[in-house]
């Protein structure tokens, strides 16, 4: 295969040429999944994805119409509404058969394979630009692999991001056939594509303006194309209507509007700064105090605009596809850059993930300049040759810091780690590696982090529960009451906090107290779902079981994919040993909601009481397999053990007990003793 773009004065064979091409475009796909590939075996992080995973886990019908209806947000509990977003990451889980668990890796690969696809479309764009294949080949390889990529492919809630740049580019590539050809395909295709990219990220109304850039950089004329363009932006401006109607307010998170432009200059500083020397990235940076150094931030500005007006004035010596490209990275990267207010600004002013979509500008940049680099020095063979040399090997250079990079993903832990080597002022570094440290069982290391999160954020609520949580597995319910309730000053609503305020109630007998801090909590929210079956549990410790069932039933009519009130229903009725068919019936429709421990030890108790001592042990099993230590658990297992003679097991099992630190029954002990005078 021919490397060089030089021109010959043998016309060349264009089947060959397809051919090098298409072997172009399977190089970026193999090399884009290559460099991605171990983030495959990493788990979810604790930052945004487990909210996204439980509104699609477990996978079903009606789950899915409730994805698509949730104009208002309530069941999705995000920032905008994006349901292919949600939809596609459904879509993961039901490609991993008989799964008790979300899996990760399945969602992982997904996005290393959408994140392929991009880097196709990216390659497909540039040939359209007119670049010869080295150069397309160049750009679409830095697109595929700058290590600044890695936070979008690597950040399974980042899926929104993939599908809008993929959707997008298909946008963009149909509106240029559409202008060149006025083929109803392409103005179909068009229309589709910018509505995909509306339903899987707002970012995808900046379209228009992107088309609108294309047909004035290449002095393009067709009022077909402009009908087209009205009917976009009338989309959406629609769609930015709604979008700002449903997003949650973010007061203050923004500076004020004089300092703005300050912001964005500074990002846009930031961001080329991270393009061309891409080191210590991490998932939130420091936030920058624009107010108090406003003359640091000007010149920035002042930079900013003279290298624009340079542009503009000397724009006749610049490739029209190059001012393309660079209208493409500041559209994209100007809604993102801190003259709009929204969630991640509460943490930083940057972040990696913003960059995925005005990445493909700077590729249309570097590959129209490489380009035109090759162009120059086509009688030079040696000199492009090395040029083609020092392009590649840069292109490698990248690959090896994004493999490097994939790495800070590998858990939790590994990413906050790194994220507080740069950033010692964000308050949700602090608390979620503290979460993590939770998580393990780091009690102790954990509040500190916490502590650090409350003393940066006075008003982060999560800060305060979790150091609740902490001191309580610690055994000092004092300080655990002391911070659920500060949660509560802070949060008055929270439904964390007020459940575990009443549990610790019940768990210290006093029913009373905790029924009537339940019904408060109720009052003050009665919209939660969370807060009535809690309500639920207090009312049965209370010994009114018929009001507990309501509340209950009141729990599913507010949300019919909570599992919990189903498993507390079968928990009354098995406690009352009546009715244990609609006891399973409410077990096994929790399952089908959620996986739980507790479901599975249940329903072994019913199918006992069934007769049915196969099925029981299956289902005991099932929750020993994840969790063995379940309150209970044993002790249910050595009973329907021992009853079918298996002495054997039983030993096994009291002996697994003792390990643990909470041994069999005296019951259960007695019985094996018996069981074994017996035997001999």
């Amino acid at each position: 295969m021919n490397l060089s773009d030089q021109p010959s004065s043998v016309a060349p064979d264009p089947s060959r040429i397809d051919k090098e091409y298409l072997i172009a475009g399977i190089l970026i796909v193999i090399i884009a999944v290559a460099v991605y590939l171990p983030i495959v075996n990493q788990d979810f992080t604790n930052w945004d994805d487990p909210k996204h995973i439980k509104a699609v886990w477990k996978p079903a019908f009606d789950r899915a119409w409730c994805i698509i209806t949730d104009f208002d947000l309530k069941y999705t509990n995000v920032a905008y509404y994006s349901p292919l977003h949600f939809l596609s990451l459904m879509i993961d889980q039901t490609l991993v058969v008989n799964s008790s668990q979300p899996q990760a890796w399945i969602s992982k690969l997904m996005n290393v394979l959408y994140h392929a696809v991009n880097s196709l479309l990216v390659f497909l764009l540039l040939i359209t630009l007119g670049a010869k294949r080295k150069a397309a080949l160049f750009g679409a390889l830095v697109f595929a692999v700058h290590p600044i990529q890695v936070g979008t492919v690597a950040w399974i809630a980042e899926r929104k991001n993939l599908l809008c740049t993929m959707f997008y580019l298909g946008g963009l590539l149909g509106f240029i056939k559409y202008l060149s050809s006025e083929k109803n395909r392409y103005l179909v295709a068009v229309i589709v594509c910018f509505l995909a990219g509306l339903l899987s990220k707002p970012a995808a109304v900046t379209l228009p303006v992107v088309m609108a850039a294309w047909m004035v950089t290449t002095n393009q004329r067709s009022w077909k194309g402009y009908y087209l363009l009205a009917l976009l932006v009338a989309c959406a401006v629609g769609w930015g209507i709604y979008v700002i109607s449903t997003e949650v307010s973010y007061p203050g998170v923004v500076p004020n509007l004089e300092h703005r432009p300050l912001l964005a200059a500074a990002s846009i500083w930031f961001y080329l700064s991270k393009f061309f020397y891409p080191v210590d990235l991490v998932l939130v940076y420091p936030r920058w105090n624009v107010a108090d150094h406003v003359l640091e931030f000007s010149a920035l500005l002042v930079a900013l605009v003279l290298i624009a007006g340079a542009v503009v004035y000397y724009r006749r010596r610049f490739e029209s596809t190059i001012l393309f490209g660079l209208f493409f990275f500041l559209i994209n990267l100007l809604p993102v850059s801190g003259l709009v207010a929204f969630g991640h600004m509460g943490h930083s002013f940057v972040a990696d993930h913003f960059m995925y979509l005005p990445m493909v500008g700077l590729a249309i940049v570097v590959s129209q300049s490489a380009r035109e680099l090759f162009n120059r020095l086509a009688n030079r063979r040696w000199l492009n040759e090395g040029l083609t040399a020092v392009l590649y090997a840069l292109v490698c250079v990248l690959a090896l810091l994004s493999f490097k990079q994939g790495f800070l993903w590998r858990d939790p832990a590994a990413l906050w780690e790194a994220t507080l080597k740069i950033t010692k002022t964000s308050a949700a570094a602090y608390c979620n590696y503290g979460s993590e440290l939770m998580k393990r069982g780091d009690y102790t290391r954990a509040l500190e982090y916490f502590g650090r999160a409350a003393d940066l954020a006075p008003s982060l609520d999560v800060a305060y529960v979790n150091m609740a949580r902490s001191y309580y597995a610690l055994g000092d319910r004092e300080n655990a009451r002391l911070m659920f309730r500060r949660t509560v000053e802070v949060s008055p609503k929270h439904p964390g906090a007020r459940t575990m305020l009443a549990a610790m109630l019940r768990e210290e007998g006093r029913y009373q107290e905790a029924l009537e801090f339940s019904r408060e909590s109720v009052n003050a929210s009665p919209a939660d779902p969370v807060l009535w079956n809690d309500l639920g549990i207090s009312l049965f410790r209370a010994g009114e079981t018929d009001q507990a069932l309501a509340a209950f039933d009141k729990a599913t009519e507010l949300d019919g994919f909570f599992a919990n009130p189903y498993i507390h229903r079968a928990a009354i009725l098995l406690e009352g040993k009546e009715d244990t068919d609609t006891a399973i019936s409410f077990l096994t429709k929790a399952l089908t909601l959620t996986s739980s421990p507790e479901a599975h030890r249940l329903l072994g108790i019913a199918y006992a009481r069934k007769g049915d001592s196969r099925t029981s042990l299956e289902e005991f099993m099932k929750a020993y397999t994840v969790q063995p230590d379940l309150p209970g658990l044993r002790e249910n297992m050595a009973q329907l053990l021992l009853d079918l003679g298996q002495i054997e097991a039983v030993e096994e099992l009291c002996d697994e007990a003792e390990k643990s630190g909470k041994p069999c029954s005296k019951d259960v002990i007695e019985r094996l003793k018996a069981a074994r005078s017996e035997k001999k």
